[in-house]
């Protein structure tokens, strides 16, 4: 049996996923903090940046498997699980960092967000009651907490994690060594 039919269990799949899932959650990082620096609000298109990524991210690690372990060779699942695989991991690492990096080194972050988040809500409501204001910043304080923003951001990759894969697999695929 060739290396292409039992590539899922051998090292090089699970080297080559695992350091582009860490590499790929680190970079995702930094990006969330870059943007954070560039855009100064929590609403802006560059955060898209953060969720696409994972794509380069995910091609890199089938191009790295199919041209230095597999012979010029990757089968669709291979692509497939490898995408899922890496993607998780990265998802997990980007979330292990936001909550490390909102509850270590970034506290006041999450009380200055809450507090963009409740003047642009109270602005856009101006016949609101005092308890009905009150009600609406315990809610807000609720909501962001690290862990729920670590547990958000994970959904989320999650949730595109089946269609970065299904993408990346059908064009990392190669069945022979020659281009088809």
């Amino acid at each position: 049996m060739s290396n292409c039919f039992i590539m899922h269990k051998s090292w090089h799949f699970w080297l080559v996923g695992s350091f582009s899932g860490l590499f790929s959650g680190l970079v995702m990082l930094l990006l969330y903090f870059g943007m954070n620096y560039i855009a100064n609000n929590y609403y802006s298109v560059y955060y898209i940046f953060i969720y696409l990524f994972p794509l380069v991210s995910l091609w890199v690690a089938c191009y790295l498997l199919r041209q230095f372990f597999g012979s010029g060779v990757l089968r669709f699942k291979h692509a497939f699980r490898l995408s899922l695989f890496t993607s998780v991991l990265s998802a997990v690492v980007f979330s292990v960092g936001m909550y490390f990096i909102y509850t270590r080194l970034n506290q006041p972050a999450i009380s200055a967000r809450s507090t963009i988040i409740e003047s642009e809500y109270m602005f856009g409501r101006q016949g609101l009651s005092y308890d009905e204001i009150q009600d609406k910043k315990e809610q807000i304080q609720q909501i962001l907490t690290p862990t729920s923003i670590a547990f958000m951001y994970f959904a989320l990759n999650i949730a595109l994690t089946p269609f970065f894969a299904l993408i990346i697999a059908i064009f990392a695929r190669r069945k022979n060594r020659f281009i088809e």
